[in-house]
């Protein structure tokens, strides 16, 4: 009778332990909530001619470190095409720096389009879709 308690209590120890794994290689495994964009600068209907864009993320997406980055890392499409310098201002805040040349043109409509595919590589997770307008 003995045996059986100590075999029962074992039994349980490791049901224990195995939950416990399962629990905690779940949770290690979960997708992070994606990012959003908080805000957008400049932004609306009547903005200045610029030479900058400024995207606010809601939580840090890449450690410091190499702040510049390449238009192929970045997951963000602006239509007309703008020749964008990438360049990350701090750990949550991404800029698209342009030159003289490439300045925001008056009377013009841009669009903003984040690729959520593309974007599965940023430490922060995956940025939800979605498209905003200025002009």
């Amino acid at each position: 009778m003995g045996h059986a308690k100590i075999s029962v209590k074992a039994c349980f120890t490791v049901l224990g332990i195995l939950l416990n794994i399962i629990v905690v290689s779940s949770l290690s495994f979960a997708a992070p909530p994606p990012l959003h964009i908080t805000r957008i600068t400049p932004s609306g209907m009547d903005v200045p001619a610029g030479r900058q864009i400024v995207f606010q993320f809601d939580k840090p997406v890449v450690p410091m470190g190499r702040m510049a980055r390449k238009a192929s890392e970045i997951p963000i499409d602006i239509t007309p095409s703008l020749k964008c310098q990438w360049r990350w201002l701090n750990s949550g805040t991404l800029a698209c720096q342009l030159d003289e040349k490439s300045a925001l043109k008056p009377a013009t409509r841009y669009t903003i389009v984040v690729n959520p595919a593309a974007s599965s590589g940023l430490a922060g997770g995956s940025v939800s879709g979605g498209s905003s307008r200025c002009r």
